[in-house]
């Protein structure tokens, strides 16, 4: 009897990477499975049976009362939110979980799939939805994608985010031994969650990409150097860095930026003082498509000073990227980064997080050194396929 595999995710799915990857992993591992998806947004392709999320992650809206607060002015306040809040902040988080919008909504899909299916195996992508897993599943059947460091992923230390923060810390230590396999992206962050959560078996999946590795594109201007960073272009990924990295190293360099969720004003910023000709935006291309598509540039850059936890042991599916398109990769210290591509030879590593640190190391490469690191990346790539 062929299995059926439930992959659950409070995530765009056709967007996430990690979905793609869970797929095909599948896929390999049990050619005849039946694998059914939970998540937002379309599926990664048709072969798939999908079923939406339609709600987000605030609190159901429950009863609403109007208040008169003045000659022909009303409060309308909605009691389930304002109660969902008031739980959260109070510490009652599993009370406020199951009145999230998409976990109520999720439940009753499981309860659907269940009555449908014999589920065999559930993938769950982070511990924000595997409270709701658990109410559906034996942890026998689950693995648990955690990916980062869940108590970590709020960046912000205002009061807002004090119960955020709470709520993340919940999340984990009251599902940690649920599961019967769970992976996280690096050493790093594995190591925190055996420290901080307890001792259970943990596996290191790193973030890399399903692509294969692809041919070199050939420049049309070999003198030039051509660096590319592609992913979100907000403001915490410190993209400024970068562009004050190539102002240092003037003529010779260019900059290529494939960036997703870019306002205009903070565009505007970054090419302020630029000079012309040295720093392009691209329209974003698929995750599909990306490694192709950057194959044509020399350096993939990431000059990213870690501000938490998961920043300090990042190791993002860019960087797996860059080798499969065969770049040297420039970053700074970043703990796991720096160590894979110094060990492997093909990284440029700058002292500390500054553009006058990078602009420094890139200017004691000789000419050779970056066709060098490019078939150092291609030889650690292959390795990943």
């Amino acid at each position: 009897m062929a299995s059926t595999v439930l992959i659950v995710s409070f995530s765009p799915l056709s967007r996430d990477p990690r979905v793609l990857r869970q797929t095909r992993m599948v896929r390999q591992l049990l050619p005849d499975a039946t694998i059914l998806t939970v998540g937002h947004g379309d599926p990664w392709d048709e072969d798939l049976k999908h079923f939406i999320l339609k709600q987000s992650a605030s609190p159901l809206l429950g009863s609403r009362i109007l208040v008169s607060i003045g000659k022909n002015m009303l409060l309308d306040l909605f009691l389930g939110r304002l109660w969902a809040k008031a739980l959260a902040f109070l510490g009652a988080h599993s009370a406020y979980y199951e009145r999230i919008s998409r976990v109520h909504e999720a439940s009753e899909i499981l309860e659907q799939i269940n009555q449908q299916f014999d589920v065999s195996h559930v993938i769950a992508n982070d511990f924000d939805c595997l409270p709701l897993v658990k109410q559906h599943f034996s942890g026998q059947k689950v693995f648990l994608d955690a990916h980062e460091f869940t108590p970590d992923q709020s960046l912000s230390h205002s009061f807002k985010n004090r119960w955020v923060r709470a709520h993340k810390k919940w999340l984990v230590k009251s599902t940690f031994f649920y599961p019967k396999n769970m992976s996280t992206v690096s050493e790093g962050i594995r190591n925190l969650y055996l420290s901080q959560f307890g001792r259970r078996p943990i596996t290191v999946w790193p973030n890399i990409p399903s692509n294969a590795v692809v041919k070199r594109i050939a420049q049309a201007k070999p003198e030039l150097i051509r660096l590319v960073h592609h992913g979100l272009g907000t403001r915490p990924r410190q993209l400024e860095r970068m562009v004050e990295t190539v102002g240092l190293l003037g003529e010779g360099y260019e900059l290529h930026f494939y960036l997703v969720n870019l306002d205009d004003k903070y565009r505007e910023e970054l090419s302020k003082d630029l000079k012309d000709n040295q720093v392009f935006f691209h329209e974003p291309v698929s995750t599909l498509e990306i490694t192709r598509e950057i194959s044509k540039y020399d350096i993939g850059f990431f000059l990213h000073e870690p501000m938490s936890l998961n920043a300090k042991f990042m190791l993002p599916n860019k960087f797996f990227e860059f080798a499969l398109a065969g770049l040297a990769v420039a970053t700074g210290p970043a703990e796991e980064m720096s160590r894979i591509s110094s060990r492997h030879g093909f990284g440029i590593v700058s002292e500390d997080f500054t553009p006058s640190s990078m602009a420094l190391e890139w200017k004691r490469l000789s000419a050779g050194d970056i066709p060098r690191m490019n078939r150092a990346a291609r030889s650690f790539a292959s390795g990943l396929e």
